[in-house]
């Protein structure tokens, strides 16, 4: 219920934000695994810190990118975005 009022995309099927949700932090994983950085690796391993905005935006870029490439549009397609 809270989803619909926040995301309203058409999508309701929990298992598929699961998936995108699961797939989308692994990604951030592979790449954080590869940054040798304060802040992206504890004790050589990656790190995920969601008060992060760095990290927020790389999560959400990989979440966007993956429902897009799944054909899951948000929103109401006659915002006058193209896409």
């Amino acid at each position: 219920m809270m989803l619909d009022g926040n995301l309203p995309d058409r999508v309701n099927d929990v298992q598929v934000l699961e998936g995108i949700m699961t797939t989308g932090l692994e990604r951030v994983e592979s790449c954080f695994s590869q940054i040798h950085r304060k802040y992206y690796e504890d004790a050589d391993s990656p790190v995920f810190d969601h008060l992060n905005s760095d990290h927020m935006a790389t999560l959400l870029y990989f979440l966007f990118d993956l429902g897009n490439y799944l054909g899951l549009h948000v929103g109401n397609q006659n915002n006058g975005i193209d896409g």
